[in-house]
């Protein structure tokens, strides 16, 4: 869909080596694509398949230099045990817009697992985070779908149940303790014109984006 919109598309996708002439195929027998496995030392061609074992040498020759619009990381769970290659991705993963991991191991109810992939996806909320917040989090993940689902069912009427909505609301965000998310509260005016609709949406969607998790 990407490369429909942008023919001038550039993708890496970094993957096991034995999966790399498998990939090659694929892209062209399934969607016409023609991509290149990188040789390293040579030039990064506009769809560039890595192997995974070659991934330092094509950091060392300016791999995140070529400006792609996507890197896709499959078998994304083996950089969990390969510290330096996750760093390697991490680092592509902050300069391209788009980042798709994929992986057919599901995380095995390890926090840490978790926590570090969301790191590659989302280095700015996650990198800094300590073990216990982020399970601190997750422990309330549930608690605050349910509060949220149950939000949206009083936002059908909205006139009727605003004050609620928003005592609630400022009830998340207290226990959450995020500044950001308060800010949104706060702002909500209930003697506006709208009663504050718009903002309520605006927390609604501050906390479905950055507190569930499994939807990342």
């Amino acid at each position: 869909i990407l490369h429909e919109r942008n023919m001038n598309l550039r993708v890496v996708f970094i993957v096991p080596g034995s999966l790399a002439e498998q990939w090659k195929t694929e892209l062209l027998y399934k969607f016409h694509l023609s991509a290149e496995i990188y040789q390293p030392g040579g030039p990064f061609e506009d769809l560039c398949i890595v192997p995974l074992e070659d991934l330092e040498l094509a950091m060392q020759y300016g791999l995140t230099d070529a400006l792609w619009d996507i890197c896709i990381v499959d078998e994304v769970h083996r950089l969990l045990v390969c510290p330096q290659e996750y760093d390697y991705v991490k680092e592509i993963g902050k300069d391209v817009e788009n980042l798709l991991l994929l992986s057919a191991t599901p995380v095995q109810s390890k926090k840490s697992q978790y926590l570090k992939l969301l790191t590659l996806l989302k280095p700015d909320q996650y990198e800094s985070m300590s073990m216990s917040v982020f399970e601190d989090l997750l422990s309330r993940q549930t608690a605050i779908q349910k509060r949220v689902y149950s939000i949206l069912i009083d936002l059908e009427e909205y006139e009727e149940y605003y004050e609620t909505i928003v005592d609630e609301l400022q009830g998340i965000a207290e226990e959450l303790q995020d500044d950001v998310l308060m800010d949104i509260v706060i702002n909500i005016d209930i003697e506006g014109q709208d009663r504050g609709i718009a903002d309520v949406k605006l927390a609604i969607a501050y906390i479905c984006e950055h507190y569930r998790f499994e939807r990342r």
